[in-house]
């Protein structure tokens, strides 16, 4: 919708374009892995979820575990895309 957007907006100069990240490696895994284990263990959004009744104690630690167990597995892959904009007046 970015492209729609920036029209609706009034912009007529727009070059979409996009870009991804990836995490494969060992280093790449863990890293990322890591980082979503400990938030949706311990963080705002942790307690966000729980107080809206999104995810209990117990399923935010199952998710954790999900992310730890796809960091430790050699086959583990994940690729997030990015949708990008840059308009000119």
């Amino acid at each position: 919708m970015l492209h729609a957007w920036a029209r609706q907006a009034g912009f007529t100069n727009i070059t979409a374009t996009a870009s991804t990240w990836c995490y494969s490696s060992e280093a790449e895994r863990a890293w990322w892995g890591d980082l979503w284990a400990e938030r949706v263990m311990h963080s705002p959004f942790a307690e966000h979820v729980e107080r809206e009744g999104f995810a209990t104690e117990a399923d935010r630690q199952r998710i954790a575990d999900g992310w730890r167990a796809w960091a430790a597995d050699q086959d583990g892959w994940l690729t997030i895309p990015h949708g990008e904009i840059l308009c000119r007046a």
